[in-house]
Order: structure tokens, then sequence, then C-alpha cells
């Protein structure tokens, strides 16, 4: 039964993102937020000079950058590279990575639930185990997510694991349990920080229940912690947190990408959709990252499982409590200080010490996981522990056909615009050809990190950032220019000051090509062109020195006058 549910789960996350997900040199489905984690695996890859730490010099050159800034996997990113580091082909390993994770995560919601509901078998229970297995593996939030381009926030199995671990902890003991939730943290925070907390904000109610199950000890304080110091331990070998690089910038949006109360209710049909539910308001434009919808069945069964779960907590043997803490916990943490419910909202006010400590995880409404998986939990084995077997398996098997006729058109119509992701958007004109051939450096200019210095303006960063990323990926070129989901004060002041006041006191680096916006080449244009030949394609400047000249192109000097002529910008 285990493996029949990892084909099933497999099966359906390849009928909704196609086979080609899962071939590591197909990369013709990345596009959006999968090109700034490509583009900084491309940059790890093929950097001969490091491996580990996880750094590289090559996406924002000449600096060393942790390439966990990209959320690229680095622990991943590592392993492959052994073997694809010479490889003159473009690499992705993101859709296998997230078909393994699907794999994991029903392996560990099959260990869960027989765990729960250790004691049960014959026929109807296996197959009432293979129905709830397929309810956390197929989770409509794990399949969004992938679908929002998030890769490394669509391995959600350590969550379920977490889960597993907690249920088992009477049976396995303490010493055995802190050492896999130790285990587990370190894989947890090798993936991404989110997910970290998530599977220690779920180890939290393992430490609840036993505190209530042993008598105190001050010795078991310091014990608690393992698995949080070995987390902290993974966050600095991975990357996450590099002393060295000095500190970034503040994550902005706390608030914003929250929950909504609404959310375990609202498909977004924009992202997935509902055959039977309509679309709830919003109140933030960002409220995307509190995706919790359920799917109608899901909806359903937790209905009856969680009425199940009251009528019955003193049979729980403590398991419900602290497990309930932690799905509160994690539902006010989703909903951050900030309550919205359709498009109203109420806020909260926190003193500023607390606030600062929440803004750490400004994409707040991601902890919503934490609350659709634990009460997935709560009812699925609620129904199978205290009904009749055949009675739990027509629950479970009702609440599944509920939840295929639900989610099975929105599946359908996100497979088709799934298949028509097209990441191979170039740069056309002939001016751009051959560029990896002349040149080992592409320096464009503004550089896309310099928009967390100026107000964003109709430049490049706006314009062509999947193109210069294409570019550089496929001529195998050093840049100065990135896109990272966290990015150091320090490297940002480099490319956006120090570098730019360097740039006109010695001649342009023959070496490199420069892609320059038109108000970047009004100010260093001139200079460039002294020791390079300039081109105006695709409403950019691009200077090559590897044209046997030096100056502009026709086509060149009329953009350049016309950028010159205040009147004209």
């Amino acid at each position: 039964m285990p493996a029949l549910a990892v084909v099933i789960s497999l099966a359906v996350a390849l009928a909704i993102f196609g086979f080609r997900i899962a071939d590591p040199r197909d990369v013709s489905w990345i596009t959006g937020d999968v090109v700034t984690a490509q583009f900084g695996w491309e940059q790890y890859r093929t950097d001969a000079k490091h491996w580990f730490p996880f750094v590289a010099d090559r996406a924002s050159f000449p600096l060393t950058m942790p390439i966990a800034m990209f959320d690229i996997l680095p622990t991943f990113a590592f392993l492959v590279k052994l073997f694809t580091w010479s490889s003159q082909a473009q690499v992705q390993y993101f859709g296998p990575a997230f078909l393994i994770g699907v794999v994991l995560q029903a392996l560990f919601a099959w260990l869960l639930l027989a765990e729960a509901t250790r004691g049960k078998a014959g026929a109807a229970h296996r197959i009432s185990l293979l129905i709830g297995t397929l309810f956390f593996a197929t989770a409509p939030i794990l399949l969004v997510r992938f679908y929002f381009t998030h890769m490394s926030l669509s391995l959600q199995w350590p969550l379920i694991a977490s889960l597993w671990l907690y249920v088992r902890g009477p049976r396995a003991g303490f010493s055995r349990s802190i050492r896999d939730y130790s285990l587990l943290g370190l894989v947890a925070a090798a993936i991404n920080p989110y997910i970290m907390a998530m599977t220690l904000l779920i180890y939290g109610a393992y430490v609840l229940r036993h505190m209530q199950a042993a008598r105190f000890a001050l010795k078991n304080i310091v014990i608690y912690l393992i698995p949080a110091l070995f987390s902290v331990f993974s966050l600095l070998i991975s990357g996450f947190i590099d002393p060295f690089i000095g500190p970034v910038f503040p994550g902005e949006g706390y608030g914003i990408y929250s929950a909504n109360l609404f959310s375990p209710f609202d498909p977004m049909s924009y992202y997935l959709g509902s055959s039977f539910l309509p679309d709830q308001k919003l109140a933030t434009g960002g409220q995307y990252e509190g995706f919790g919808y359920f799917g109608l069945g899901a909806i359903l069964l937790i209905a009856a499982g969680v009425l199940l779960a009251v009528k019955n907590i003193r049979r729980s043997d403590g398991l419900l409590s602290p497990l309930v803490v932690v799905i509160l916990i994690a539902w006010l943490m989703a909903l951050s200080a900030r309550i919205t419910f359709g498009a109203y909202s109420i806020e909260i006010s926190l003193p500023a010490q607390i606030i600062s400590v929440l803004e750490v995880f400004r994409s707040s409404g991601r902890f919503i996981w934490v609350v659709n998986y634990g009460l997935l939990l709560i009812a699925v084995s609620a129904v199978i522990l205290w009904l009749k077997p055949r009675h739990a398996l027509a629950v479970l098997g009702l609440a599944a056909l509920v939840q295929i006729a639900d989610l099975a058109a929105p599946l359908a119509a996100m497979h088709g615009r799934f298949a028509r992701l097209n990441g191979s958007a170039q740069f056309t004109d002939t001016a751009f050809r051959g560029l990896g051939k002349a040149h080992d450096t592409l320096i464009v200019l503004p550089a896309w990190q310099c928009r967390l210095w100026t107000p964003p303006q109709n430049d490049y960063p706006n314009l062509h950032f999947i193109q210069i990323s294409n570019l550089v990926m496929e001529g195998h070129l050093r840049t100065n220019s990135f896109y990272a989901g966290r990015t150091a004060v320090a490297q940002a002041k480099y490319h956006c000051v120090t570098a730019l006041d360097a740039l006109p006191r010695q001649p342009a680096d023959r070496r490199s090509a420069y892609l320059l916006s038109p108000r970047k080449f009004n100010e260093y244009g001139a200079h460039i062109a002294a020791t390079h030949f300039c081109d105006f394609a695709e409403d950019m400047f691009l200077c090559r020195a590897d044209r046997g000249k030096a100056g502009m192109s026709q086509r060149a000097k009329v953009a350049a006058s016309l950028v010159a002529d205040p009147g004209m910008r």
C-alpha cells in the first residue's frame, strides 16, 4: 500500500506538471521565480573554484556570494554539481527534487497515519490509510506552491515527518525522539528557513507533550534546545546565515504576505480554483502567500474528523492538546499582526521588539501549512480510530470523491497553464550573438540589486531580467547583476556605488561586455565606447570588445542623442 500511495502521488504530480520537469536537461518550463534559482545554480555549477562552502563569485562578480541567497537547495546543488560541473549544457534539478519530495511526503504521510492509528488492522484499514495518505501527498498547498515556482518551498515533507515524530514520540522514547528531531532539523534548515521554522514549531508540540507526561527537570530544558541548535548549525553550513557577508536588507511585506481568515475556504482560481466554492475577497495583494485551500472534500472530512476528535478527546492519550496549541500558534503567525477577514482588516498593536522578530518571516502566510497538515492529521486519524473500519472507509472514500470532483477541473486547467510556460525568453537581436564566446563577463548597469537603493524606474530591472539571466547562463558568463531572495547591504553598496564610482577612473575591461540602460549609458557610455563598440538593441546599449573597433553604431548614436536630450527622456 505505501508503494501504491507513492505511485499515485507521483502520477498526479506528473499529470499536472508534465514529464518535462523530471528531465534534468529540459529547462523549457523554467520561468518566473525559477529563473532566479536556476541562475544562482548555474553560476555555482560553473564556478570551478568554489565547492564548499556553498558560495560562488560568478553571480555577484567579483564578490563571493552564498548560493543559499537564491533559494536553490544548497546541499542538493553540491551533490548535483559533482556530476555536472563540466557540462556545457544547462541542467535543472528543481523538477526532480520536487518529485523526490512528493515521494517522501507520501511515505511520511503513510508512516504518520499508520502510527496515529496503531492497533487497527485489516483490508479496510489499509485502504483508509491509502486514501488518507493521498490527502497529504496531493494537498493543494503542495501543488500550488510548485505552480508558484517557489522551488524550495515545494519540499514540504519535513512538516509531515515532524508530525510523525510527534505522534511516535511516546513509543520511541525521549532520547530517540530528540536525536531524530535533530537530524530532521539539519535537513529542514538545509531546504529553507521557513520549512525549518515550521518543523521546529511542530517539534514544540512534542516538547509540550513530553513536559505534560514527565516531571519537570532542569536538564531537559537544555536537551529540548538540541534540535534548534542543530537547525541553526545547518543554516550556517548551508549559507542561509553568513556571519562574514554582513547584514542583509530587511524584508518588507510583513502583514501583506499573510493569510486571511477565509484562506482555508478560498480556492484562488487565479492559481487553482474550485468546482464548487467561489473566490473570497482579499485584504492585500500579497495574500497568495497565505494560500491554504483544503479542497471541499478535505473541508468536509476535517469537519467530521474534528467533531469526532472533540467527542473522544479523553481517549486521545494527550495527543490532541499540544497539537491544537501549535496549530493555533501557527494560525496566528500566518494571520500576522494584521488580522484580515475578506477585504477587511484589524491591526493588532504589538511592541516593536516583538514585531521586529515576527518580521523575520515576512511571508507569514506560509505558516498556514502547519494548520492544514495538523488538521488533516486530526481528521483522518479520528475517522479511522473512532469509526468502525467499514464506516471509516466510507467516510474517507466519500471525502475523496468530493475532493476529486472539486479539484479535477481546476487541476486540469493548472496543467494547461503550466504546459504553456515557456522559459526561453531571449534577446533576439543579432548584436547579442556569440557574446559568451568573446567575453567571460557581462557587466550590467544598473545591476538588478540596485533597485534596493533607488525607487523603481522605467529601466532595465523592470524589463529584461529573464532575458539577461538566459544570456548569462547560455554564454557561461560571470556577471555583477543578480536577483536574490536576500541581498547583503555591503554587496549592493559595492555594485551600486563603489564599482560605479571606480568605473570612469580606468579603461573598461576588454574581457567584459557591458549592457547599459539608456539612463546609465548617458552617464558612462562615452567612457566605455573608448575601448568597446556599442550598439543599441532591444532598448539597451550593448558594448563589446570583440568587434575590432571602438565607438558606436549608427543606431546607438541616434539612441544616445535622444537619451542625452533632456526633453526626450
